[in-house]
């Protein structure tokens, strides 16, 4: 019997371990879209619709949920928990499945929703309640939106509702503007967001002193970094999506397994003498988003060694373009000597040469102490104009100043374009 006893005390401290570990990792797979609104309790429903769009090959993901504050929102699937708010899926080719979490008997929470998959999905929520239903796709970043209100006293009210998905905060600037194309008295506001935040509002909550008593305009939302949002219109008993259009184009990189059509380069890492071992490539053992990111190591014997990724972007050609481009970066360098320099920076053409490369600040954490990798946020603004080709190739790396072997890591990278 004591044999036994130590048998299943083995056994469950192995189960133990490994559904400890099982629950530790992060969802992975590339971000396929967000819902800044999810809703759940008090009579109110929100169900994610899911489709595979391939007609040969399945589809594996996970839906992550997170509460108004951004906090993992734990929640019951068909009588399974999932703790860490986060529900897997797998699809067979052509398969749909709707995820509908228990409401059980919760007061009205809000929260949001951003979808995973190695491959393709088609991603479509549906929400149900005393207001009405309605629904709408899933839903990229931006940083630039326009939508349309209507808002009459008694009958019709446009709402909208962003969240945060990044690990920073965002600063939202308001503009009303009426059918004319003009700013209305007291159409104007700024609206502070905390990292991973969601928040839902009604335009006149959020602009208090315009008159919106019976008005018909558009309204305009600039963020500092890119988010989600979404706009519902609600009158007695009905709920409606309304139309958002964004004036920027956003992509969003987050390299689970792979680089995602962004090219390893190097310069001076090999001067006749010396030559400096590098390599970019994903990795798991450190990220920001997601279960992977890009890990660039340089051996840097010649101390001059350059390596970046470089990505090519289509717009239209011969224009002039505001780029944004922010990203994740690790470091583990402190202090104020022997630093390296960053590498950001977007041209019409690639960039063959050192002279070609744009130079940004240096890569320590700011810690006069050891402390280990840091997660750092940098974020770079760039006028550029494409060449006739429709081309502008953005570019990201580290500038070896220091006959050191290091390494860096850099995840979440978010480029924004617009005229």
């Amino acid at each position: 019997m004591r044999r036994q006893w130590c048998v299943l005390v083995i056994l469950a401290g192995f189960l133990h371990v490994f559904l400890y570990q099982a629950a530790a990792q992060p969802a992975t797979g590339e971000i396929r879209g967000y819902f800044p609104q999810f809703v759940l309790g008090s009579g109110a429903q929100s169900t994610i619709v899911l489709v595979n769009p391939s007609p040969h090959s399945p589809v594996q993901g996970t839906i992550e949920l997170f509460d108004r504050l951004g906090n993992h929102w734990p929640v019951v699937v068909d009588q399974v928990p999932y703790g860490n708010g986060e529900v897997p899926f797998e699809l067979p080719a052509g398969g749909t499945r709707f995820v509908a979490p228990d409401t059980g008997d919760w007061p009205l929470m809000t929260g949001w929703a951003r979808i995973r998959a190695h491959s393709p999905v088609t991603a479509t929520i549906l929400h149900g309640g005393s207001a009405g239903q309605a629904g709408f796709p899933a839903v990229n970043a931006a940083v630039d939106y326009v939508i349309p209100v209507e808002s009459r006293a008694g009958q019709a009210r446009t709402s909208i509702a962003v969240s945060v998905p990044g690990g920073q905060p965002v600063s939202l600037t308001l503009r009303l503007l009426d059918a004319g194309g003009h700013v209305v008295p007291g159409g104007t506001a700024s609206v502070e967001l905390s990292a991973r935040e969601q928040r839902a509002s009604f335009i006149d909550e959020l602009l208090p002193t315009a008159d919106l008593s019976n008005f018909r305009g558009s309204l305009q939302v600039e963020s500092n970094v890119s988010i989600p949002l979404v706009a519902l219109h609600s009158a007695p008993g009905r709920l409606s999506t309304l139309p958002v259009y964004s004036r920027d184009q956003t992509t969003f990189f987050s390299f689970e397994g792979n680089l995602q059509g962004w090219e390893p380069r190097a310069l001076d890492v090999d001067d006749g003498g010396a030559k400096a071992d590098w390599s970019i490539a994903p990795s798991a053992g450190r990220n920001d988003d997601g279960g992977f990111s890009l890990l660039f190591l340089l051996d840097n014997l010649t101390d001059a060694g350059k390596i970046w990724i470089q990505k090519p972007i289509v717009v239209e050609p011969s224009r002039l373009y505001k780029v944004r481009v922010s990203y994740s970066f690790a470091t583990k360098d402190f202090g104020t000597i022997n630093l390296w320099r960053i590498i950001a920076g977007v041209r019409a053409r690639p960039p063959e040469r050192a002279q070609d490369l744009t130079f940004q600040g240096e890569t320590g954490h700011g810690s006069p102490s050891d402390i280990g990798y840091t997660w750092l946020d940098k974020s770079y603004d760039f006028d550029v104009e494409s060449g006739p080709d429709g081309l502008l190739y953005v570019f990201l790396g580290v500038w070896g100043t220091w006959e050191t072997p290091r390494g860096y890591y850099i995840d979440r990278v978010t480029v924004s374009i617009r005229e």
